[in-house]
C-alpha cells in the first residue's frame, strides 16, 4: 500500500511485489442461470459443501437482520 500519486513509483512498486491474489464468488448453488464453478472433488475434497454450508450461515444472518 502506497500513499504515492507518481506513476512510475506506482508501477516499481508493483513490480517489487506483484498482486496474486485469488478469488472465489459463490452464490445460490440452485440458481440456473447464474451456475457456482466448482473445482473437482478429488482435488479438494469436501470444499464444495463446506462453502454450501457457509453460504446458508450467512445467508441465514442476513435474513435475521432484516426485521
Amino acid at each position: 500500500m502506497t500513499q504515492s500519486t507518481i506513476p512510475d513509483e506506482i508501477m516499481a512498486l508493483r513490480a517489487k511485489a506483484p498482486d496474486f491474489k485469488e478469488s472465489m464468488e459463490i452464490g445460490r448453488d440452485w440458481d440456473s442461470e447464474w451456475k457456482n464453478m466448482w473445482p473437482r472433488e478429488a482435488d479438494v475434497p469436501s470444499f464444495k459443501q463446506m462453502m454450501l454450508n457457509f453460504y446458508q450461515v450467512c445467508l441465514d444472518f442476513t435474513e435475521t437482520m432484516q426485521v
